[in-house]
């Protein structure tokens, strides 16, 4: 896609993402930089357990992003695959490289082959999962075009069965927390039905946030109860599991806030277009992330004082700084991805581009091979 058409776009959906890469940025800063032990900090000290309760209620991202992809369908192009795989072969050796560099980690060809294969044993998990979602996309789109409203409609009902009755509330270990290849396509077909049969109104936005906003405060308030009263742990890291129903449907009635705005900006487009960099910037605790990116991140926040202390003393001047180190890393991570989009993948890009005419010949063939196969 080039850029033209990303600046074109109507913004709502743009903005959504925006609002979500800096929730994911917020959330792991939180867990992986400043609450080490997420299970420990359910039945430690007080300033984890609030903290543990906001995070239980903005875990509605991943839902929202599948939720784009499938009210816009993803169309399976080998470009737009290699493009995707580029990026993050091109930040997964980034870091391998640094790592080597600033810390006492050698060289292993092993471990280089590692981070090559990167679409299969990254560190980034969501990535992987939407490549396969990428990759079933054709078919899943052929399907829904074969169904009419009311068999679509009994298929995601199926669907939420096996996710959220035998996923979440079952212990299913294919979807436990939702963080599956099954789970995205179930948001995907959500997405789809929402862009082909729900009847999105304006006038009913403010009870879509309503909604949303509603369900959140029920995961607060159940992550309170669990936390305060009962002092459980697992349950409340349920709480934030991506198929767990009150954010399911506060993820829904979010997205569906956004769907009734209508605008158009190109600033919000063109930092939208980039926001997945923050994402491969940041969590890639295999490397360089954990043991120094988060362990700065820590050393900073907790500073001398020491936890307990300075949430009496510097509550609200902590938090503010806490909300600019978040826009600044995303504003340096969206630089960091115009910089690598320019210099490294516009020309390869363009070789793919004038190369990809001379396999088409041999690309029909194959097609015209599968089709009598089948």
């Amino acid at each position: 896609m080039t850029d033209n058409k990303i600046l074109e776009r109507n913004s709502n959906l743009e903005l959504l993402r925006i609002v979500c890469m800096v929730l994911i940025v917020a959330h792991h800063f939180i867990v992986h930089g400043f609450i080490v032990n997420l299970e420990a900090m359910n039945t430690t000290m007080t300033t984890d357990r609030i903290v543990g309760t906001v995070l239980n209620a903005i875990h509605v991202s991943i839902n929202c992003f599948i939720l784009i992809s499938g009210y816009f369908g993803i169309k399976f192009r080998l470009r737009s695959l290699l493009k995707l795989f580029l990026t993050m072969l091109f930040f997964s050796l980034l870091y391998y490289l640094l790592t080597i560099a600033f810390t006492d980690k050698a060289f292993k060809w092993d471990q280089l082959v590692y981070v090559v294969r990167t679409l299969s044993h990254g560190p980034w998990w969501f990535m992987q999962r939407y490549v396969y979602l990428f990759l079933l996309a054709p078919l899943i789109n052929y399907a829904i075009k074969a169904m009419d409203k009311r068999q679509f409609l009994v298929m995601l009902l199926i669907m939420t069965f096996v996710n959220v009755v035998m996923g979440y509330d079952g212990h299913s270990m294919n979807n436990v927390s939702g963080n599956s290849t099954a789970h995205f396509v179930y948001i995907y077909c959500i997405g789809r039905y929402i862009r082909l049969y729900a009847n999105v109104k304006r006038e009913h936005r403010w009870w879509y946030l309503a909604i949303s906003l509603l369900c959140m405060a029920g995961i607060i308030a159940a992550s309170i109860i669990n936390k305060w009263y009962y002092n459980f742990a697992a349950p409340n890291i349920r709480l934030m599991y991506h198929n767990n129903p009150a954010n399911l449907i506060a993820s829904i009635a979010f997205f569906m806030f956004f769907c009734t705005l209508n605008f158009k900006s190109r600033a919000v487009n063109w930092i939208a277009s980039g926001v997945l960099a923050a994402y491969l910037l940041q969590d890639n605790s295999m490397y360089i992330s954990k043991p120094y990116i988060y362990a700065t991140v820590k050393k900073w926040w907790l500073g001398e004082i020491g936890t307990d202390a300075w949430w009496g003393l510097n509550y609200d001047i902590r938090w503010l700084q806490f909300t600019l180190l978040v826009l600044l890393f995303m504003a340096v991570a969206i630089l960091i991805d115009k910089v690598v989009q320019r210099i490294y993948l516009a020309p390869l890009m363009g070789l793919y581009d004038k190369i990809e005419p001379k396999f088409k010949p041999l690309r029909q063939r194959c097609i015209d091979w599968l089709n009598k196969i089948v």
